[in-house]
């Protein structure tokens, strides 16, 4: 026998189907996106180059994207005031009927999920660079759009967990987005300092590191020439940037005039490594 939840999934997508293939506009729209994109996949000459980049790069670009997914799913709030678990007629016809409580979550879940995979669709435009600069496959485009579906799908479910979880809790609330956003923030970080030997030698030219502290901190051993602005006021502050002056392996090559502006008077100095 035929799950309810099996035959219901189906008998929606066969009636969504038929909703597209009997209404012109709907059927317009669907084949005007399918020429869309066998456009864009076959005729992105224009992206091929004579050497293929290196796939990690479009690995770490898209890690990126789902990191930045992420926490701005996660960030919006509860995924029940976004994006609705159940429609009202699954309300209507679940949640009375004699199912198991585990079964209508899956249900849920899965209508979720699926729901995730359909806003990946743009993705599908992407295929002609990814494919002319990375190699890129259907298969890998298929992947990319999955990966991109679950990213959605877990910020959805984390951020609905942390909304029932914290529910009333104002002060909770923020130390479970202060861990998230953190654990984001370190991976940053630990992404940018793994790589950093990497970063250097794919400059065509010089390589600026623009802070913050703990950037400074690990990337300074790494830099032939600094340049720093000095700002003559005494104001509070948690994050320092070392002393050069003090330093015997930095040297002064340059000092600027003195400038005033906004009230702050600040000056421009170069250190040169020795």
């Amino acid at each position: 026998m035929k799950s309810p939840l099996v035959y219901l999934t189906v008998t929606k997508l066969k009636n969504q189907l038929l909703a597209v293939v009997k209404s012109p506009a709907k059927l317009a729209y669907a084949i005007l996106l399918v020429a869309l994109f066998a456009f864009t996949a076959f005729s992105g000459s224009a992206y091929d180059v004579e050497e293929m980049r290196n796939p990690q790069e479009l690995v770490a670009i898209m890690t990126l994207f789902y990191t930045m997914m992420f926490l701005m799913v996660f960030a919006s709030g509860s995924s029940s005031s976004n994006s609705p678990m159940f429609t009202l007629s699954d309300v209507t016809l679940l949640f009375p009927a004699p199912l198991s409580s585990n079964k209508i979550l899956v249900y849920g879940l899965v209508r979720q999920l699926g729901l995730s995979l359909v806003l990946g669709f743009f993705i599908l435009f992407q295929y002609s660079w990814m494919h002319g600069v990375y190699g890129v496959e259907p298969v890998h485009l298929a992947l990319i759009i999955v990966g991109y579906g679950l990213t959605l799908f877990f910020a959805q479910l984390a951020s609905m967990a942390s909304y029932v979880r914290t529910s009333g809790m104002e002060r909770a609330g923020k130390t479970v987005r202060y861990c998230v956003f953190g654990a984001a923030a370190l991976y940053g970080v630990w992404a940018v300092l793994s790589c950093r030997e990497e970063l250097l030698a794919l400059a065509d030219s010089d390589a600026f590191v623009i802070g913050g502290q703990e950037v400074y901190t690990r990337l300074l051993p790494y830099c032939t020439r600094v340049y720093v602005t000095k700002v003559f006021a005494d104001v509070p502050a948690d994050a320092f940037f070392p002393n050069l002056d003090k330093d015997p392996h930095w040297q002064v090559v340059s000092v600027g005039e003195p400038q005033e502006e906004a009230g702050l008077r600040f000056q421009y100095v170069e250190y040169r490594r020795v």
